[in-house]
């Protein structure tokens, strides 16, 4: 199956898949308008399982400035368990 294989900071965090449905990775910032200072910034890869009508989140974690993310779509015969699973 194709899987996402995602590394933080040189570290394999997680290989994500489902065989079919949809899979996301998510790298995103918020800066609120009130506080320009403030702001948070994370990581998450997600999917959801057509077989299993199920939400499947594998690995979530905050991110800070000059942490490095790298991103590989893989064949795979296997997965990691997803941390998550809820129905959709």
């Amino acid at each position: 199956m194709l899987a996402f294989e995602l590394h933080v900071n040189g570290k394999k965090v997680a290989t994500a898949g489902v065989e079919q449905g949809v899979m996301s990775v998510i790298a995103n910032w918020v800066r609120g308008k009130e506080d320009g200072d403030s702001w948070q910034s994370g990581i998450s890869i997600a999917g959801s399982d057509s077989q299993t009508s199920e939400y499947l989140r594998w690995f979530r974690q905050d991110l800070k400035v000059g942490d490095e993310i790298r991103i590989r779509l893989v064949e795979s015969d296997r997965v990691d368990s997803p941390a998550e699973r809820e129905p959709n």
